[in-house]
């Protein structure tokens, strides 16, 4: 990460916590503006600062400082986890994996989630490995909705790839993940 854009990032850290400090006094237009110095700041931070992509993404989905979000956008949201999943920012990807489990602003995939969150673990990130313990369990219980959709997007690849797939879910139950 160049200097600059440490600078830049720790910047917008430093009005991140400005915002949630005085956000009760400030007026929605002054949030608003702030806000956009924020996500400013974070888009000329983010070419090469995983946290920074991390971070758009995250501003791209939440409410944190205003409801409704006059940000909110799902599909900057899913370019910049992606583009932080990318860089192996552990949160992410368990972020990125939440997206496409539930299907929000993209088309449901339950192997890219699976992918996402064993990513995620293997980073370190405790709550992806809780994730994929809990998807594991979903797409293996013949009551549960996932049951299903999973196999018709089994049913969707080539028997090899098919193939990789169960043995890797099968090896992930046997570690206990």
């Amino acid at each position: 990460m160049t200097m600059k854009n440490k600078t830049l990032f720790l910047a917008s850290k430093e009005l991140e916590d400005y915002l949630y400090k005085f956000s009760k006094v400030l007026t929605f237009k002054e949030k608003v503006s702030l806000l956009h110095v924020y996500e400013d700041l974070l888009i000329r931070s983010a070419l090469d600062n995983k946290n920074a992509m991390f971070e758009l993404g995250q501003f791209y989905e939440n409410d944190a400082y205003l409801t409704p979000n006059p940000f909110a956008n799902a599909s900057k949201c899913l370019y910049w986890y992606s583009k932080a999943t990318n860089f192996n920012h552990p949160e992410a990807c368990n972020m990125l994996a939440t997206i496409y489990e539930s299907g929000i602003c993209c088309k449901r995939s339950l192997r890219k989630a699976l992918y996402l969150y064993e990513k995620g673990s293997k980073l370190g990130y405790d709550i992806s490995k809780e994730n994929l313990h809990i998807l594991i369990k979903e797409i293996n219980d013949k009551n549960h909705k996932y049951f299903n959709f999973f196999k018709q997007e089994l049913n969707e690849i080539s028997n090899e790839e098919k193939a990789k797939i169960e043995k890797k879910i099968k090896k992930l139950i046997d570690s206990k993940i």
